[in-house]
């Protein structure tokens, strides 16, 4: 743990803390090119010490993901994506017990349950699983 805790430290000697930004909260706009899609990249960030997330943009998740010294503080963040469903039919479409299409709601709640393994915290900020949701059948 200490060797840890000492290449910490001297990463942080080489890095001027100052330089990073704080993340900015992002509330996505789907275009129609989106809805024709049925999807939108969502970008996240989780602050490592109480867990917050925050959906910020693309450029800020590309900052932090690449570990930019100009972006987010990649040692207080935690950079997260998901493809988020948002046209299509509400519920998924079954014939015979078997799934034939997936609907908006039923696609992010599988989403949603796969993501919180991976990034605890997320199906509490993303409780709506028909954000934005526009019925296309």
């Amino acid at each position: 743990m200490t060797q840890s805790y000492d290449n910490i430290q001297k990463k942080l000697k080489k890095i001027d803390v100052g330089s990073f930004t704080s993340p900015i909260s992002f509330i996505p706009y789907p275009a129609s090119d989106d809805y024709n899609n049925g999807y939108i990249n969502r970008f996240f960030c989780k602050k490592v010490n109480d867990g917050i997330i925050i959906e910020i943009d693309n450029e800020q998740y590309d900052s932090l993901s690449n570990k930019e010294e100009l972006g987010i503080n990649y040692f207080l963040y935690q950079p997260y994506t998901l493809k988020w469903r948002i046209s299509g039919p509400k519920n998924d479409i079954y014939k015979e017990n078997i799934r034939i299409k997936n609907g908006v709601e039923d696609t992010n709640n599988r989403i949603l349950s796969k993501a919180e393994k991976e990034f605890s915290g997320i199906s509490k900020k993303l409780n709506n699983p028909l954000q934005f949701f526009v019925e296309k059948i």
